[in-house]
């Protein structure tokens, strides 16, 4: 469980109290503070406010254990690696499961390259991969199908339909978030407006009128 407790940060994230106790997607518009609040609950900004089953999140050791935050970008330091070798960084001790490596590679359809030659959709799945590899309690995945087209967001909405772990999902994909059922947490100018599930977040009618579910899914009027 991740408890907030008067979270106030900068003119960013403002008046936040709130428990995390299952899978979560926050949404909001561009600048809400989604991405900020989610380096504030894995400690990426150092803070007093964010509890970790109970304990404060700063005083948490190997924090990365028990949640991980992947970013919308991949960022590494050497693209001269390859991808089984930039996957064994999930692993904390001597022990390397390549058998494991493989079948998250086959199962994301990742092939032995150097990851100066990924594309970004790849990039993406790689972050996807290492993700579960990691195996922490929590994971917060940063728009997680943002560069990648219908057939590998299907495959990463697949993952993330699993219980491998708790999971908390920054996305602008209105289908993303109605499809995998979570609860959800609207964040606007920085302030929650609303917590529920998706039905009840598109009653309350946040995008005026322009997002409505369909037998099709969620359809956007513009």
């Amino acid at each position: 469980m991740i408890e907030i407790q008067n979270l106030y940060y900068k003119d960013i994230l403002k008046n936040i109290t709130l428990k995390i106790e299952d899978n979560l997607i926050i949404l909001g518009e561009n600048g809400a503070g989604k991405s900020t609040l989610a380096k504030m609950l894995c400690g990426l900004i150092p803070n007093n406010f964010v509890y970790f089953q109970n304990k404060p999140l700063k005083i948490i050791k190997n924090r990365a254990k028990n949640i991980n935050y992947i970013p919308a970008t991949l960022i590494v330091y050497d693209e001269n690696i390859t991808v089984t070798e930039y996957l064994q960084s999930a692993f904390y001790t001597s022990h390397i499961d390549f058998n494991a490596i493989r079948k998250i590679m086959h199962q994301l359809f990742l092939k032995e390259q150097f990851l100066s030659t990924l594309s970004s959709g790849q990039k993406q799945l790689l972050q996807i991969a290492l993700a579960i590899l990691q195996d922490t309690k929590t994971t917060i995945f940063d728009e997680p199908t943002a560069n990648l087209d219908p057939q590998n967001s299907k495959k990463v909405f697949d993952i993330l339909q699993n219980n491998f772990q708790q999971k908390i999902v920054i996305t602008h994909d209105l289908n993303l978030a109605y499809n995998l059922g979570y609860q959800i947490l609207y964040l606007d100018n920085g302030e929650v407006r609303f917590t529920g599930t998706f039905k009840d977040f598109i009653k309350r009618d946040f995008y005026d009128g322009y997002v409505k579910i369909t037998p099709y899914g969620v359809v956007t009027t513009l």
